[in-house]
């Protein structure tokens, strides 16, 4: 469902309001969350920025300004998996790749950029970054969300003599 936030800012012909997307990466091999946002300046939290719900939209911290793209997972059924591309502009990136051993945790907000305390899209949770690689010019990684089909089924049956409450019509 689309906020009225997203609407009023969106809707009129010419407007001035900008979206800004704010990327989350985190992880427990990181020494601390990757924290980026394409708005053009850094964004700053003082303190979590919590949706409607109380997930987290936003970590506390400096969203450093960075372009990135970002294809969400899903746009199409011939690609199920979305791509993030950042420039490769600073060495310690290639570290971070390299100590990367398992998918990575991804949150997607997007928030208006002349208030970012106002949430107009997400927060998207529950993302994953796996099969991320660099060059010298940009790192890119697979956006996917968990696979639910993979889950393990129950370990144990209850039969109906056991239970006979549960079975009642």
């Amino acid at each position: 469902m689309v906020v009225q936030a997203f609407r009023d800012a969106a809707y009129p012909e010419t407007t001035g309001e900008v979206f800004a997307t704010l990327l989350t990466i985190d992880d427990d091999d990181l020494a601390a969350p990757i924290l980026l946002t394409d708005a053009g300046e850094d964004i700053v939290y003082a303190a979590d920025l919590l949706d409607a719900n109380g997930n987290v939209a936003a970590m506390q911290g400096t969203y450093k300004a960075a372009p990135i793209e970002i294809i969400a997972p899903g746009q199409s059924a011939e690609q199920p998996q979305g791509t993030i591309r950042v420039p490769n502009v600073d060495q310690a990136i290639g570290a971070v790749i390299d100590a990367i051993t398992d998918p990575l945790s991804v949150t997607i907000t997007v928030v208006l950029a002349s208030d970012p305390t106002v949430i107009v899209g997400g927060p998207h949770l529950l993302l994953e970054l796996g099969n991320v690689r660099g060059d010298a010019l940009v790192v890119e990684g697979e956006l996917t969300r968990p696979s639910l089909t993979v889950e393990p089924g129950p370990r144990y049956w209850i039969p109906q003599s056991v239970v006979k409450p549960a079975f009642r019509l």
